[in-house]
């Protein structure tokens, strides 16, 4: 009983101990076995996390997400046009104050709008590794060798008219010019779902568009499936989530001196024996897509409730890590479809602090570094 009333009173002080400004606290988190999903825009840009922390990330899983710094990316078959021929909601690099120009089109041009996802015929992966392996040189991300030992989960709906066939299939061959072994790759593309993170039994049925968007039960385990796959099937079977156990907390100070367009609040989900520091835990950052963000009324908390990785999390010492764009609708800024519409910047369009355009994909990206800084305070790297 005594044991029992000390857990109790251990917990309450734990969570007090965030204070009212709500806080990350520092927990007991195994520096090797840090991972991180996405779906959509936060697909992209989990590829792009994990490839920039690739000494740190450990594994990704990617629900429909292009290669790394495939978005501004010009290839030899692409077609090339200008920013005023396209419309305002859909330009591509370089169209947008402060954006990341085209690489490699000719000045005052720029490609079609999402020509990774639409056009996959037109990547040549292997220009994409080349320049992975550059930046690798230049110090601009981690040591691609890192990459050597990445456990990658893939996945695109069959019925999924956003990325179309082919486009996460450059993704998985991007991955495979660096893992030491085919076997670290896993790619589910035969489940009948629309462009969406696959669950159980939450959601709009599958194949059906819905509310809340993009999360559709399919009975299929989509954030366990990559999770037992990027931690090599490791895991005790999924338990029952205390909702409880998701907190909020404030993500402005962990925001570089150049805002980074996401909202004032993210969210975390911590086991009790995590917070209470009775045993070292993992840590897996999800980023959700376009429209997914809980300051839009549709979706508000279900990404972070029921996209299903907190049943993992609560039988296998997990801490989930709920990061939130959303900050050009939260204060009513002008910017870009995928600003405006709370998406990851996977595109280059978030501006440095001068208002010029910064290597978005690289550890210098204003998003990126606001997300390992919430890294670092969860684990003390």
């Amino acid at each position: 009983f005594c044991e029992i009333m000390w857990l109790r009173c251990a917990l309450v002080l734990a969570i007090l101990a965030l204070g009212t400004r709500a806080q990350l606290p520092l927990l007991r988190i195994d520096p090797a076995g840090i991972s991180c999903s996405g779906i959509s825009s936060g697909a992209d840009f989990a590829v792009q996390f994990q490839v920039a922390h690739s000494a740190s990330v450990m594994g990704v899983g990617v629900f429909a997400g292009e290669p790394y710094h495939c978005a501004v990316t010009r290839f030899p078959n692409d077609e090339i046009q200008t920013c005023d021929k396209q419309p305002s909601y859909a330009r591509g690099p370089g169209c947008f104050p402060g954006s990341a120009p085209c690489e490699g089109c000719p000045p005052n041009t720029t490609l079609i709008y999402d020509h990774c996802k639409v056009h996959p015929e037109w990547v040549d992966v292997d220009q994409l590794v080349n320049y992975t392996q550059q930046q690798s040189a230049l110090h601009a991300i981690d040591d691609a060798s890192n990459l050597a030992h990445t456990r990658v989960y893939l996945y695109r709906g069959t019925l999924d008219t956003v990325y179309l066939p082919g486009s996460v299939m450059l993704t998985e061959n991007y991955y495979r010019r660096f893992v030491s072994s085919p076997l670290q790759l896993y790619f589910e593309n035969s489940i009948p779902s629309l462009h969406a993170v696959p669950t159980v039994d939450f959601g709009a049925p599958c194949g059906v568009k819905g509310d809340p968007p993009a999360i559709e039960a399919c009975n299929y385990d989509g954030a366990g499936v990559a999770l037992q796959h990027i931690y090599s099937d490791s895991l005790r079977a999924r338990g029952v989530v205390d909702p409880g156990n998701l907190r909020m907390f404030d993500q402005r100070p962990f925001f570089p001196p150049t805002w980074p367009g996401l909202a004032d609040f993210g969210y975390v989900y911590i086991p009790p024996q995590c917070m209470l520091g009775l045993q070292l835990c993992r840590l897996h950052v999800a980023f959700h897509g376009c429209g997914m963000y809980a300051g839009n009324p549709a979706m508000n908390t279900s990404f972070a409730l029921y996209a299903g990785y907190n049943q993992w999390a609560a039988t296998n010492n997990l801490v989930v890590l709920y990061p939130q764009s959303g900050g050009y609708p939260l204060y009513n800024k002008t910017g870009s479809s995928q600003q405006t519409g709370g998406c990851w910047d996977s595109y280059g369009q978030q501006p440095g602090a001068d208002g010029t355009a910064v290597p978005y994909a690289t550890l210098a990206g204003v998003q990126i570094e606001t997300v390992w800084n919430m890294i670092v305070a969860l684990t003390g790297l």
